[in-house]
């Protein structure tokens, strides 16, 4: 993420599709003050991911 912590504060939510038909989705969360971390739902289960800040 782009501007560092106090830039930042959002919920973006996301659905996509592979070319087989599988759905997954995910949401990546930052407030501030935090990393932001991405959450996805796959055939595999729900994954939490960290993310980084670029100053």
């Amino acid at each position: 993420m782009n501007g560092g912590f106090k830039n930042v504060n959002f919920n973006v939510k996301m659905v996509a599709f592979n070319k087989d038909g599988d759905a997954g989705c995910a949401s990546i969360m930052q407030e501030d003050g935090s990393v932001p971390y991405a959450s996805m739902i796959t055939a595999d289960g729900i994954k939490l991911v960290p993310g980084k800040l670029m100053k």
